[in-house]
């Protein structure tokens, strides 16, 4: 197991986080299993940086259900708790089985969870409402013996002293203590892409915005600002002009609940309108055309503005294959080698995209053309979503002459691989191309922010996020499911063939799946 290749010698804890080591090492807590997660960057950072990386040491699972199930035997086994940490309400749902059997089994694990920002001030577009909830720990209430959220630094250590004993005294069983991500990020001194956008020009589309008409926006917040990744920098940019108006039309408010803030951040509208878009947007079209006179007037303006985007489309779409050109021998194989080769070898096909990645850079390559071409990403944020909803999007479009394709994450297919028998098992067509580059980058980028602001070293951002020594034979391992299955691709010049050749697979009504060693982003 890596240990960290330079350490920042600090006499204390200078950080929220460090405190939280402090008090792991204090009660000789051995290893911690984890499946990286934002949530927690600041205590990942002070395992690594500030606590070296042993005593306790990181161990990378590949889901949180087998991070709290390792601890749960190591627990059986040597008769005292490690921990186990996991990120948010997705990652505890996740892990929620495995909490329940250590639970059943009487034994002690210290689950520890990151979240917030709890005050929704601080709190980004999106991702930072649909994963906190009031309180986190209900979710496992009724089976662990504890459950704390602890709402400042200053309360941290009697709460891990808490839990600890509660979870050592017979009868034994999990605790779990949840960190808001700003507790952890604390000095003790005193001291982003838009659901919807599609187009690629999302910055510079909406500051030009006379009116935003949003049919069900669920992040309207998130869909007319900018998130700012810069160091530690989590507050949205306003792009819209104060002078645009904004119509919001959806019913989303039907199903606002207290527990998750799913709902995001509350954006102001100048006409709320609750109603099925699906109702609402034909009837606006016929009326809007039968204002001719209103239009005629308004042509001007409209042609002008139509020669602005098609500019500013133009120019994207010559940055894009200016890219593909610079890029298209790279190894590893860059990914807009790989869109481009993928929408090759679909050019012929009805094609259907299940699942896609987290920037949705792929649209650009793959333009949709038919209503639902497109099904997008996870709403919810959480890992192992890929697979198990391209399968079930693919049993629908079952015998309707659609190709299904699969644009999969590695570490996400990690999550749930095991859906391979299931696809085979029931004939389901689906081509599966998985992008391997082997990290969980997302939390990378993270780390490498986190440290950056804490002055700590850097390099050590991949430990606890990469999917190496050893890396994973996603072809093997499909094969052993009885899957078609070829890879790691590595040779940019092998991509175009291989991808015909699962193409026929999945055309005789069978799934294929393509592993292909890939650039980070």
């Amino acid at each position: 197991m890596a240990k960290a290749q330079k350490i920042s010698e600090k006499p204390r804890a200078e950080w929220g986080s460090d405190v939280i080591v402090d008090l792991l090492k204090a009660f000789e807590i051995e290893y911690v299993a984890i499946n990286p997660g934002a949530t927690f960057r600041g205590l990942h950072d002070s395992l690594v940086n500030y606590g070296g990386n042993h005593a306790p040491e990181i161990v990378l699972c590949t889901h949180e259900e087998i991070a709290v199930a390792l601890a749960h035997g190591y627990a059986r086994a040597k008769g005292k708790p490690m921990g186990a940490v996991v990120h948010n309400v997705v990652g505890l749902q996740h892990a929620s089985m495995a909490i329940y059997n250590a639970w059943a089994d009487r034994l002690p694990v210290i689950v520890m969870g990151g979240t917030g920002p709890m005050d929704t001030a601080n709190r980004r577009p999106w991702i930072d409402w649909v994963h906190p909830a009031l309180v986190q720990g209900n979710l496992v209430r009724a089976f662990v013996k504890w459950d704390d959220q602890p709402g400042s630094v200053e309360a941290v250590p009697e709460s891990f002293v808490r839990a600890y004993r509660l979870a050592t005294t017979e009868p034994m069983g999990p605790v779990y203590i949840c960190y808001d991500g700003e507790v952890q990020e604390k000095k003790l001194d005193g001291e982003i892409h838009n659901p919807l956008n599609l187009s690629g020009m999302h910055a510079k589309v909406i500051p030009q915005a006379d009116l935003v008409l949003a049919l069900d926006v669920s992040d309207l917040e998130g869909a007319v600002t900018q998130r700012a990744q810069e160091k530690g920098r989590r507050r949205p940019v306003e792009l819209l002009s104060p002078s645009t108006k904004i119509i919001n039309v959806g019913l989303d408010d039907l199903l606002v609940r207290a527990w998750s803030t799913d709902f995001n951040k509350l954006r102001q509208a100048d006409l709320m309108i609750m109603a099925d878009t699906a109702v609402f947007l034909p009837e606006l079209v016929r009326r809007l055309k039968a204002e001719k006179e209103r239009l005629r007037k308004l042509s001007e303006d409209t042609q002008s503005r139509r020669a602005q985007w098609a500019k500013l489309y133009e120019e994207k779409v010559a940055a894009r294959e200016k890219e593909t050109k610079t890029k298209w021998d790279e190894k590893p194989i860059a990914m807009s080698r790989l869109y481009v080769e993928l929408a090759e070898a679909l050019k012929n096909e009805d094609w259907v995209l299940t699942n896609g990645s987290s920037q949705g850079k792929e649209n650009s390559y793959l333009p949709a053309m038919k209503f639902n071409q497109i099904l997008g990403k996870y709403k919810g944020g959480g890992l192992g979503y890929g697979l198990p909803a391209s399968l079930g999007a693919a049993l629908a479009h079952k015998g309707s002459g659609k190709f299904c394709v699969d644009l999969q994450p590695d570490g996400c297919l990690l999550f749930t691989v095991s859906s391979l028998w299931t696809t085979v098992h029931h004939k389901i067509p689906l081509l599966i191309v998985v992008c391997s580059n082997r990290s969980y980058y997302n939390d990378e980028e993270h780390q490498e922010r986190v440290a950056e602001v804490r002055g700590r070293p850097v390099e050590n951002k991949t430990i606890g996020i990469r999917i190496e020594e050893p890396e994973v034979d996603f072809g093997a391992m499909a094969r052993t499911y009885g899957c078609w299955g070829a890879g790691p691709i590595t040779e940019p010049k092998d991509l175009i063939k291989t991808l015909r050749e699962a193409v026929k697979v999945v055309k005789e009504g069978k799934p294929a799946l393509v592993d292909v060693v890939c650039q980070m982003r």
